[in-house]
């Protein structure tokens, strides 16, 4: 069950780029017949990740979309910002920030009001995914199958459809197990399945890849509304040189943050930008568009770290729990499985093949003290593979003594388990034997069919395979270099990612980094003292 479009592929050996309407299943069977590999033991499902496309009438021929999925929004909002500057600056400089909350809420009312839930975490329109395409899986020659479902809704009852789904497999296949493989936001909704469904032993294995089933530090960040933009983190994205050419405007703020950086003067004044922007608008933005859009979603509050709960509820319904009290009690009952997620996934491999992907090298979106640990963009590897030590991007893992001694690998197993580059230590992980690392991707440029082979490799292995089974083809961690020149491998967009380190500040810079602090720390003070 996937959306209606998806981003192009390319597979070779021999080349064949995947038609945009193709699903996951029939590219995968392509390439399966093509390079003419060995069919799968059992059947595999893709369980596809949030944020794909939503319709009206979905399976009958009224059929319409109403949401088009985030690679469009994602897009649109990123050319509009770009393009709305002039005006925002313009309320700036007039002090009207009622009026830019007004226009942000707007925007975002405009782009999101039709997928929004009510207080009760039920959908106010009648959405689900793309039903017409779903009906010729169970007629599946290939033996490969797609799950979609509405991502909007809790896992538990995204589970319950996955379960649903899973026992027609195996009515029609004549199988007593199945693969599935997990993606991002579909993370959650295996470890729901592996918490509920999992003693009913119809899965052999399950892969999870840059999941958010430990949650992401953004999502923590925007349920407690702490709007602190990190410096460190936005220098190593490639955001802002992507959101330059939208703008004369946003071509000049984008110099701005440039000289800032490199005179060390760019977190004070970020600090500074955040606390402005939590006296003036952010609480009117989450009152007007953000609880009331986003908020009530169930699905989003998977994607929060179980750390971050308690104190987002207080932070977003603190004053209105009566109201949305049906909508907490199913945000609580996922919760109650993320607290134990470590636990459910070891469980599950006692029996089951488990294994995890997860990406590193790029700091995070930029928001939030944690930003800038390794990740991709979207997720710190630490979260996605359940535990992992890990750098802050720029940096490496600091040993004993202030960090002035190497760093050991916490479990000394009889294996190295420490990134070549000594950013990670998988061996801290919650399955640091079948954890595998790839560096310097993005989250969205893996879609729910890559790292098929080696996913296809993993489940079909005579006996259970680890980091260390092939170390030529599949060592622990894998370089972006090695990813891209291999033809089994399935990227997006690898082509346009380059993440370049800023160059090392001199005494003047970290002088003036020192003193930029201090003024931090007394413009802070000033604000509060104005309030």
């Amino acid at each position: 069950m996937v959306n209606a479009e998806q981003e192009p592929s390319a597979i070779e050996m021999p080349i064949l780029v995947s038609d945009r309407s193709k699903t996951e299943g029939e590219v995968f069977a392509e390439m399966q017949a093509q390079t003419g590999t060995q069919a799968l033991s059992y059947p595999i499902i893709f369980v596809r990740g949030a944020f794909q496309d939503l319709y009206e009438n979905a399976g009958t021929p009224e059929q319409q979309p109403v949401f088009r999925g985030m690679h469009t929004v994602g897009g649109n909002i990123l050319t509009d910002l770009g393009g709305a500057l002039d005006e925002i600056l313009g309320h700036v400089k007039e002090f009207n920030f009622d009026a830019i909350t007004d226009m942000i809420a707007n925007y975002a009312n405009r782009l999101f009001d039709t997928i929004a839930f009510d207080e009760n975490g039920i959908s106010k329109l009648a959405l689900d995914c793309d039903l017409n395409r779903n009906r010729w899986e169970l007629e599946n020659p290939d033996n490969i199958y797609d799950f979609d479902y509405d991502w909007r809704l809790s896992p538990i009852d995204s589970a319950a459809r996955l379960n649903t789904f899973i026992k027609a497999v195996l009515e029609a296949e004549r199988t007593d197990k199945v693969y599935v493989t997990v993606r991002s936001g579909s993370g959650p909704v295996g470890l729901a399945y592996l918490k509920l469904y999992f003693d009913q032993n119809d899965l052999a294995g399950m892969f999870f890849t840059a999941s958010l089933h430990k949650g992401s530090y953004l999502f923590g960040e925007l349920v407690t509304k702490n709007i602190s933009l990190n410096a460190e983190a936005l220098t190593y994205t490639n955001l802002l040189d992507e959101w330059k050419v939208q703008s004369d405007t946003a071509a000049q703020v984008w110099n701005v943050f440039s000289i800032l950086n490199k005179l060390g003067l760019l977190s004070p004044v970020l600090g500074v930008v955040s606390t402005i922007l939590r006296w003036t608008i952010v609480d009117g933005i989450y009152e007007k568009t953000i609880i009331p859009t986003f908020l009530t979603l169930p699905a989003f509050w998977s994607y929060v770290p179980p750390d971050y709960y308690k104190k987002g509820i207080k932070a977003c319904f603190g004053n209105q729990r009566e109201k949305y009290a049906g909508l907490i009690k199913k945000l609580d009952s996922y919760y109650e499985i993320s607290l134990h997620a470590d636990e459910i996934i070891k469980n599950a491999s006692k029996t089951a093949r488990v294994g995890m992907i997860s990406f590193f090298g790029a700091p995070q979106f930029p928001l939030g003290p944690n930003a800038s640990e390794t990740g991709d963009l979207l997720v710190s590897a630490a979260l996605s593979s359940c535990g992992a030590t890990v750098s802050q991007v720029g940096s490496t893992l600091k040993g004993k003594v202030f960090g002035l001694k190497p760093y050991q690998q916490k479990y000394a197993d009889g294996h190295n388990h420490i990134s070549p580059d000594n950013t990670v230590d998988a061996s801290t992980g919650v399955l640091p034997e079948t954890t595998w690392y790839i560096h310097g991707i993005q989250h969205f440029d893996a879609g729910d069919n890559t790292l098929l082979a080696q996913m296809k490799w993993f489940f079909n292995a005579d006996e259970m395979p680890t980091v260390f089974t092939d170390t030529e083809k599949y060592p622990q961690f894998i370089w972006r270099e090695k990813v891209i020149d291999n033809p089994e491998w399935n990227w997006y967009h690898y082509e346009d990612i380059e993440y370049v380190a800023p160059d090392p500040l001199t005494k003047e810079q970290q002088i003036i980094d020192g003193l930029a602090c201090f003024m931090k720390s007394i413009m802070t003070a000033l604000f509060w003292w104005i309030k």
